[in-house]
């Protein structure tokens, strides 16, 4: 949002100026003095309490009469169901712990001045005036807390994600520079109702659809691609596996591969589930290694893939086939199965 007004404000000769926002901010030296405000969201203890209120898409530019200058915009937020976390090349996708959805923001700095710059770390997350968390969740895309230094005319994006309230509230993210606690904060102030909500679709149509599971450039594709019943097969010594009596074996047949730019782990045999009638069964060792679909422990190269069968072993009146694939903390894929009988 573009905005004509600007707000000054200055302690102990630090200067925090209100810029209006956009994809390639310029600052300028325009500016008018106006009464710092009260608050009460400000961050830690001791430092000034006033603040500049700013809107999303609007930035605060920090600076003093040396060669600190840095300018941070927020926007783009939003309401998503879903959060993706990557930890050694591996995805996992969460849904909020006794929340219904993530309230997330982009970030974006930029350092002006002539010395080299760590970002922000002062971020502070409220909901009607309290505040409920400190900690960052990684999301699509470069994460803010991955942000490294910033060399004089560097610029950076990254996305910060607070867990978010189930009903209407106020939120605020309140900003302050550590190289200039002196300045007052920054704070973002908005009403839940008016931010955008984003819904996850985690169900598929069937055999054949696929899922993409992606965190910035860490991404996977998963894909079912057949089923079928049997009572036995035989592997390749020629040794004959029979599922148990009163049982049936299913067994699925799936790729995965790497479709993003770094190493990933693909999903292994032991994240996906069959579910019949109400119940979930974990699949079993597909007794012929070369058709098995592996789930190595290493990561894949971008590219690479993996394929092969599943197995998994039912009770003969099991119906209704639900294939999952869990790519988080109680978050699963699903797809319907139509299974060949014959």
């Amino acid at each position: 949002m573009h905005r004509s007004r600007r707000g000054l404000l200055q302690a102990c000769g630090a200067t925090l100026m209100a810029i209006a926002g956009c994809s390639s901010p310029e600052s300028d030296s325009e500016g008018v003095t106006s009464t710092p405000e009260d608050s009460d969201s400000a961050g830690e203890s001791g430092a000034p309490e006033e603040a500049i209120d700013l809107e999303f898409g609007e930035g605060a530019e920090f600076t003093n009469d040396g060669d600190v200058k840095l300018q941070v915009i927020l926007s783009n937020p939003q309401l998503v169901e879903t959060a993706p976390v990557v930890t050694d090349s591996q995805i996992y996708v969460d849904s909020p712990e006794s929340k219904p959805q993530f309230f997330t923001v982009q970030v974006f700095v930029a350092n002006e001045g002539s010395a080299t710059l760590s970002p922000p770390k002062g971020l502070y997350f409220r909901v009607d005036g309290e505040e409920v968390d400190r900690s960052f969740v990684r999301t699509s895309g470069q994460t803010y807390r991955d942000i490294g230094d910033l060399s004089p005319g560097d610029s950076a994006t990254g996305t910060i994600a607070f867990p978010a309230p189930a009903g209407p509230a106020t939120g605020t993210v309140a900003l302050r520079f550590q190289t200039l606690l002196e300045s007052p904060p920054a704070r973002w102030t908005f009403d839940f109702a008016d931010v955008p909500q984003t819904s996850t679709d985690l169900s598929r149509d069937g055999l054949g659809a696929s899922v993409t599971v992606d965190a910035g450039p860490y991404a996977y594709e998963f894909t079912p691609l057949d089923a079928h019943e049997t009572t036995a097969y035989t592997d390749a010594s020629g040794t004959e596996h029979t599922a148990s009596a009163g049982s049936t074996f299913v067994v699925v047949e799936a790729r995965s591969e790497n479709v993003g730019d770094e190493p990933v782990k693909l999903p292994n045999p032991y994240s996906v589930r069959l579910a019949a009638d109400g119940s979930i069964y974990r699949g079993q060792r597909y007794a012929n290694a070369a058709d098995r679909y592996e789930g190595r422990v290493d990561p894949y190269r971008p590219g690479d893939d993996q394929a092969g069968k599943l197995l998994f072993e039912v009770p003969d009146a099991a119906s209704r086939y639900t294939l999952r694939l869990a790519i988080g903390n109680d978050t699963f894929v699903t797809w319907p199965l139509d299974v060949d009988t014959s």
